[in-house]
């Protein structure tokens, strides 16, 4: 409450120009505008901030900007959103990437696309040239039967809204290879998304699938673009894919090196890395933190804190005044730099060797540790929306038990080797055997 997110306000404020822009035929003018000029405050809000670190917040805004500016023929508003736009691409073809909490995601990229189509529909055609990029991007970290690695993002979301992408394979030549090579069909697209809501956002991401559902209906495939195909080159991706007869191998380069494999049948394999937890309980990731120059990643604090159970009365005072806006804006930058990032690091690293061959892939992990360690290291295959300090180890394609080991180090420098490779069998499929 009172918080004044600017999450929420792009994300809240880009639905409902949305619906207005899909019913402004069917409501009277009079109405529209009322309705519009309500959104205006929101509108003058967002167009002085953004979010450079998480970038899907920064589209929404500007995508939300520009239907209420073609709503209410605002030129003023309509030019503020496009030199957002500008902000936003020149960002993204230095990176290579939409900038998610210091790294690239895929859901997010898609329900970065899927934001974009109403914008597109109220005719920002500039906008064509970020979407050719993304595009692009994504079948560059795509497997050649369409696999997207999406737990190596550096948020792991698992949005599949592949609704942007089909509408823009109307448009886009890229949009339109990646749809041919990722998605069977638009139904089964849909009702794949829908299992992959994240709750907190089900209003803004179900009306979303709607619209694009609408939007689909509405274009005709006559309406296919002859734009001329976006070659602006784009940096090489943090993360990396390579193929053969047996599957795709997918690498993170930045985030505790985390390997995705996709068999040639559809099966995956994922082990984004370990957990150490103490005897106390405390625990300990290689997942969230980037590599070091060395090519070590640094064990960083799991938080397992549930502030708003423990010190419920606090938060109530806390966000009541945040009603004043001094105190939400410090509010704001406490939860940003200190309480969402990992503070704490402990004294072990982990560095990883990867060797591909025909017979499979084999993996050497070194887990260093310095000074007194007792507890154990077990693997990390999957963590919660949003919430990479919330590091699970439920165990993805493997048997957990074969990667744990028992640590009781008294002092000075030892070192932990956890060999493992992932052969394929005659069906395609993976096995993983450890060394």
């Amino acid at each position: 409450r009172n918080e004044q997110s600017y999450c929420a306000t792009a994300m809240g404020m880009h639905s409902a120009v949305e619906a207005l822009w899909l019913l402004r035929d069917r409501i009277s003018e009079r109405d529209l505008r009322e309705r519009c000029r309500d959104l205006v405050k929101s509108a003058r809000w967002l167009q002085d901030r953004n979010n450079p670190l998480a970038t899907n917040q920064d589209v929404a805004s500007t995508s939300g900007r520009f239907v209420l500016a073609a709503l209410l023929d605002d030129n003023h508003m309509r030019d503020s959103a496009l030199r957002s736009l500008e902000r936003i691409q020149t960002r993204f073809f230095r990176d290579g990437y939409l900038r998610e909490y210091e790294g690239m995601d895929l859901g997010y990229t898609l329900l970065s696309l899927d934001l974009l189509v109403a914008s597109h529909r109220a005719g920002m055609s500039e906008c064509e040239t970020l979407v050719s990029g993304l595009c692009r991007q994504l079948v560059s970290v795509s497997s050649p039967t369409g696999d997207l690695p999406f737990a190596l993002g550096s948020r792991g979301t698992l949005h599949r809204f592949f609704g942007g992408v089909e509408y823009f394979s109307r448009f886009v030549d890229s949009a339109f290879g990646f749809r041919l090579r990722a998605i069977g069909s638009g139904a089964t697209a849909q009702a794949d998304a829908l299992m992959r809501y994240d709750d907190r956002y089900l209003a803004t991401f179900a009306f979303s699938a709607l619209a694009r559902r609408h939007h689909s209906e509405q274009v005709h495939a006559s309406q296919v673009g002859s734009r001329e195909p976006e070659t602006r080159a784009l940096p090489q991706p943090p993360i990396r894919g390579a193929s053969d007869e047996n599957g795709t191998l997918f690498a993170h380069r930045q985030f505790g090196h985390g390997l995705f494999w996709s068999s040639r049948s559809g099966e995956t394999i994922t082990h984004l890395g370990y957990v150490f937890t103490e005897r106390s309980g405390r625990r300990w990731t290689s997942l969230v933190r980037p590599a070091a120059r060395s090519g070590e990643y640094q064990f960083a604090r799991v938080s397992d804190a549930l502030p708003l159970q423990r010190w419920e009365a606090m938060y109530r005072l806390v966000f009541s005044l945040c009603r004043i806006s001094l105190v939400a804006r410090a509010v704001s930058w406490l939860a940003r730099t200190r309480v969402g990032r990992p503070q704490n690091s402990r004294n072990m690293w982990l560095h990883r060797e990867v060797v591909e061959s025909r017979n499979g892939v084999t993996i050497r992990d070194r887990i260093r540790v310095s000074g007194r360690t007792t507890g154990k290291i077990t693997v990390v295959s999957a963590f919660p929306y949003h919430s990479p300090s919330l590091t699970s180890s439920v165990a993805g394609g493997f048997d957990e038990s074969l990667f744990l080991r028992e640590i009781d180090h008294v002092s000075g420098d030892g070192e932990i080797v956890i060999g493992w490779r992932i052969v394929p069998n005659t069906r395609g499929s993976g096995i993983v055997d450890v060394l």
